[in-house]
């Protein structure tokens, strides 16, 4: 069947059984049901898609008609609300709105529609037929009508919109992140499109880049042009993990502003509520490191693990001052404070104990508490794996230990 043209019957056959369970019926067959072959496995995406996808993205699996092809195209795809963050943040380096953009990287389109929202003028352009014709579906749908479909490589587009002498206020990328036998990938070279390969023709089209990374990548390494001036770096996380890696940066020398890169971080909650950090990556590397070690660590009552978006920025001296907390050790990315910051963005515990390591004094702590806790290292010699094997300790329970390493290679464990 042509999925773009399905009818009323399917869609209230999706309505219906958008509870059900997806691989149920499709044992049951779609003659049960009064749909043929293709007419139910096109249903079948639908309500899976509206399933797996309902928080991740909320407006467009409630709007009826809207598609979603098969489920590759919805593994990288941005959430409506990291998307909607991220284009409203660089807005900001605007006052509010650009006239023209254009997502090279089009996929389903959540990011073309938050482009939208923040310029009059978008251009979608998406190698992938199906997603194209799928794309023109749901613009209409969701009510984008300031976005033009462009099938073809975001290579071609370039080059076509040189030889045209087309330029953007701003220019957006998300590089697949899939090798050539389905892998996954993360450096900015194995992705596709290459950015950095294409930066000598975006600067033709543009200043102003926003790229889409894995957040996997390092913030060290996610520039994409030697020449050009990196300026903002947006980590944005949500449900406990660091979702995206945004980078803004400009291509035309004249624009840079040396030394001004500003690191951000939120953190987006379901309510819709989020909480930011930020600060300037030259005053990071200003601030002197204030370390405690083992004997200053005995001293504290409270040990604190920043986010995991927290430390994707990578600001350990900037959180220590901002919070008032002290590192434990300048690799250990852990902290500690002698009363209770409630508002450290990330997890706190409460100290009951500070050991150095030695196999004795560590089997006995574990026998004291059970043989059973969860266990995290930072900085230490053995996985945790090793300590599980080598002590025989279960997971879980309401015990809490870190092994690190301080700055004078001494070994330590503190039991929460």
């Amino acid at each position: 069947m042509d999925e773009l043209v399905a009818t009323n019957e399917i869609w209230d056959f999706v309505d219906k059984h958008i509870g059900d369970d997806v691989a149920a019926l499709g044992l049951a067959g779609g003659k049960k049901f009064g749909l043929d072959d293709d007419e139910m496995r096109f249903a079948l995406v639908q309500i899976e898609a509206r399933q797996k996808l309902g928080r991740k993205l909320g407006r467009m699996t409630a709007r009826r008609g809207v598609i979603f092809p098969q489920r590759l195209s919805w593994e990288q795809c941005s959430s409506e609300a990291t998307a909607a963050y991220k284009f409203r943040e660089i807005a900001k380096l605007v006052d509010g709105s650009f006239d023209c953009g254009v997502d090279l990287t089009g996929g389903l389109g959540v990011d073309a529609m938050a482009m939208a929202d923040v310029c009059k003028t978008v251009d979608y352009v998406e190698m992938n037929d199906e997603l194209c014709k799928v794309a023109e579906v749901n613009f209409h749908l969701m009510g984008y009508d300031n976005i033009k479909i462009h099938n073809m490589t975001a290579e071609a587009f370039v080059d076509k919109c040189v030889q045209d002498g087309r330029k953007f206020d701003l220019i957006y990328l998300d590089p697949a992140r899939r090798g050539a036998n389905g892998e996954k990938v993360y450096r900015l070279e194995e992705c596709s499109p290459d950015v950095r390969a294409m930066c000598g023709s975006l600067q033709k089209i543009g200043d102003l880049v926003m790229v889409k990374m894995s957040p996997l990548i390092s913030v060290s390494d996610c520039r994409i042009s030697d020449k050009g001036g990196l300026q903002n770096v947006l980590c944005i996380g949500t449900d406990g993990e660091c979702k995206e890696v945004v980078t803004v940066e400009y291509l035309n020398p004249v624009k840079i502003e040396h030394d001004l890169l500003k690191i951000k971080c939120v953190e987006i909650e379901r309510s819709g509520k989020y909480a930011e950090f930020e600060f300037m990556d030259s005053d990071e590397r200003k601030l002197l490191w204030d370390v405690l070690g083992f004997d200053g660590l005995r001293n504290m009552k409270w040990i604190y693990e920043p986010s995991p978006v927290m430390m994707k920025t990578c600001g350990w001296r900037t959180i220590a001052r901002q919070y008032g907390v002290k590192m434990i050790g300048m690799n250990a990315h852990l902290y500690a404070s002698s009363y209770e910051i409630k508002n450290f963005p990330g997890r706190r515990f409460k100290m009951t104990n500070v050991l150095e390591f030695n196999r004795k004094d560590i089997a006995k702590m574990f026998g004291e508490i059970g043989g059973k806790a969860n266990i995290t290292v930072r900085n230490f010699k053995m996985s945790v794996e090793d300590i599980r094997k080598k002590f025989r300790v279960r997971d879980g329970g309401d015990k809490y230990l870190f092994f690190c390493t301080d700055d004078d290679g001494r070994k330590i464990v503190v039991l929460c």
